[in-house]
């Protein structure tokens, strides 16, 4: 394959993996992910003696900051399709992040 094969490879799975997120972000909000995350967060920190982690969220701000990293991702596509060598590194966790979600049957 050459490199700009590569390089398009790599841009179309980056934009594929964001539409996912984007996909996975819509379809928390609007089935209500923060009604089971933010008791089981609670329950998470009275089990480590009040440790203020892992943090709970109001809707609004949880929104805004998911949609904000959506963006940045989507706007990080041009950079992707370019072959970018540092941006590799990024769509590993971005990747392990979907299939973590996956593989806990929260993203179908």
């Amino acid at each position: 394959m050459t490199p700009e094969g590569a390089a398009a490879t790599v841009g179309l799975a980056w934009l594929a993996a964001t539409v996912a997120l984007a996909l996975h972000v819509a379809d928390e909000a609007t089935h209500d992910f923060l009604a089971w995350y933010n008791p089981s967060a609670l329950r998470i920190r009275r089990l480590l003696g009040g440790l203020p982690f892992p943090p709970t969220f109001t809707f609004v701000p949880w929104l805004l900051g998911l949609v904000a990293a959506v963006l940045v991702l989507g706007a990080l596509t041009p950079v992707a399709y370019r072959g970018a060598a540092w941006l590799r590194p990024v769509a590993y966790v971005l990747v392990s992040r979907l299939s973590s979600d996956v593989n806990a049957g929260r993203l179908s």
